[in-house]
């Protein structure tokens, strides 16, 4: 559904943004975005960014409500204003949640496959071919399923080791 309504966005004729863009006299700006090399990967990456940015958002409100006040009130005591209480309070505070942000969106990013396909299909000449459409490329389309299947376990391993990777700095950062 996001892959389908963005590409009603940016359809070089009639989408919306070339339309807002032609109307507020920046013609000039308007762009096959899918369809040019040198845009079609940032377009496909602020879809993602624009489908994901809600649920990092909540992890991170609720972290801040996780932050105990009392670290705030000792903070001032100290002296610190602003920039201070959150580089030694507020970042600090939301380290794990951004650990896990981080984790997240970085799985979320590796494994996009449908917006990616319905935007582009790995295209402009496979600007924008992600790994989980060359694996369903290879299976589907080449009828290589053994080649497909091996891509799948080495991308689930790829997958699995980054997570552990991530997961391993995190247990480092909160011991320090």
């Amino acid at each position: 559904v996001v892959g389908t309504m963005f590409q009603w966005l940016f359809e070089p004729n009639v989408g919306i943004i070339n339309t807002l863009l032609d109307r507020v006299g920046l013609d000039g700006l308007t762009h096959n975005w899918l369809g040019d090399p040198s845009t079609a990967l940032p377009s496909v990456a602020a879809v993602f960014v624009w489908y994901h940015w809600g649920f990092a958002f909540i992890l991170f409100l609720a972290g801040l409500q996780d932050i105990p006040k009392e670290r705030y009130e000792a903070a001032s005591l100290d002296g610190a204003r602003g920039w201070a209480r959150f580089r030694y309070v507020t970042w600090p505070g939301l380290a794990p949640v951004t650990s896990i942000v981080s984790l997240l969106t970085l799985l979320a990013a590796l494994q996009i496959f449908g917006t990616v396909q319905v935007l582009t299909n790995g295209g402009p000449g496979h600007h924008t071919m992600v790994p989980t459409l060359l694996i369903y490329v290879e299976a589907f389309t080449n009828n290589r399923y053994g080649a497909a299947a091996a891509m799948s376990v080495l991308f689930g391993g790829a997958l699995v080791a980054l997570a552990a990777l991530q997961l391993w700095i995190t247990g480092r950062r909160s011991r320090a």
